[in-house]
Parts: C-alpha cells; structure tokens; sequence
C-alpha cells in the first residue's frame, strides 16, 4: 500500500516532467510570480533569485523546504510544493489556450 508521502513524491515527479515538457517561458514565470504577488500567496513560493538566468524546472529539497520544484528567471525564484506546481501548470495551459 502507497503512503501519502510516496504519492506526493510521484506526483512531484510528474509535475517535474510536464513542467519540462512545456518549458515556461519567461513571460509565463513573471506572469505567475506577479499573480502570486497580487493574491497574496507568494509566501514561501517566490524567492529572489541572484541568478538572472533561466534555471529549472529541478525537483530536490533543502533543509528550509521540503522536496519541491525549482524554476526561475530574471530574478524570480519560484519554489513549487505540489499544489503550486498543479496550479502553475494549469496557469500555464490556460495562457497558452487563451493565445490561440
């Protein structure tokens, strides 16, 4: 029988691979950063990134935060638990619907 951990792990993973498989652009982390900003959520989800390169998506976990999905750019650091990263991918979807 699966515990809950071994199952947000495998769903992390699968989050990790469709965030590799759409490639956020840029655009599309600012976009979301800043809707976390203007909700109020970007609490333990963005960062500052010293980096302003492109980076991630990368799964791992430190000793401040659990396994989680790394993925930034231009000096935005998001850091993805499993519900971030679900609703950073339908984000993402959505976008990309409405640009058709």
């Amino acid at each position: 029988m699966e515990g809950r951990a071994d199952k947000a792990i495998k769903e992390l993973m699968e989050y990790n691979r469709k965030l590799r498989q759409l490639h956020p652009s840029s655009d599309e982390i600012s976009e979301y950063a800043k809707m976390l900003i203007d909700m109020g959520r970007a609490q333990g989800r963005l960062k500052t990134s010293y980096s302003g390169h492109y980076f991630g998506p990368r799964l791992h976990s430190t000793k401040r935060i659990r396994l989680h999905i790394d993925i930034g750019c231009s000096r935005i650091h998001l850091a993805l638990d499993k519900n971030a990263a679900r609703d950073f991918i339908r984000f993402i979807e959505r976008r990309r619907l409405k640009a058709r």
